[in-house]
């Protein structure tokens, strides 16, 4: 019997102070056998790693638009144990200062079944499409814009991931020193179709795009 697809917000959060290791929130519950989910943009500057709770998440997909903006996408596939506990990011050998980040989870996925990305400086945002992807599916996208203020601006989210999921952006400096990290979604998806996001209606400014979508 296949487990339902069932996704959670768990949390945003974001920091404008130069840190190598970020401490993105503490206490955070995820179920036993759920798909935890950090979409993160920020300045230039790999990120190294992630951590909740002891676990170390992978890194499904990432994508940088060069001396502006990078992001990227980290899983941990089918929790063994639920928990709370704290997730952090961190950069090897380098402080970023501007960084936004969201969590969900989602249950009834245990593999990815493939990823995509894009980036530019334009209105529109756009992953990409996947190759056809076979079963029942739940697919995400995560959009990094550099360059805005602390509102969201004015994205729609379109194609495939067209929910609007969480977001969250830094603020002060100015806005061309800020960071948006929006998030778009679609849940329980047929099989046998190729997927891809579109984020469109932004403000112009330097961007990156990450999609993904898991089985």
């Amino acid at each position: 019997m296949a487990v339902s697809m069932i996704r959670t917000a768990l949390g945003i959060s974001h920091n404008k102070t130069a840190l190598s290791t970020w401490t993105i929130q503490g206490g955070m519950q995820v179920c036993a056998q759920a798909t935890l989910i950090l979409t993160i943009a920020h300045d230039p500057g790999s990120a190294t790693g992630a951590v909740w709770n002891g676990q170390a998440l992978t890194n499904q997909v990432s994508n940088r638009r060069a001396g502006f903006i990078e992001g990227s996408i980290w899983t941990l596939l089918s929790n063994p144990t639920s928990g709370a506990g704290t997730i952090t990011v961190s950069w090897a050998g380098q402080a970023v200062t501007a960084k936004a980040a969201v969590m969900t989870q989602i249950t009834g996925v245990t593999a990815v079944s493939g990823t995509k990305t894009g980036n530019g400086d334009s209105t529109v945002i756009s992953t990409g499409s996947t190759g056809t992807i076979s079963n029942t599916h739940y697919i995400a996208a995560g959009m990094g814009i550099e360059g805005v203020s602390a509102s969201r601006s004015t994205g729609v989210w379109q194609l495939d991931a067209n929910q609007q999921g969480q977001w969250r952006a830094t603020s002060g400096g100015g806005g061309t020193t800020n960071i948006v990290i929006d998030e778009g979604y679609a849940v329980s998806q047929p099989g046998g179709v190729a997927r891809s996001a579109r984020f469109s209606s932004i403000i112009a400014n330097d961007w990156v795009g990450m999609g993904w979508s898991s089985c």
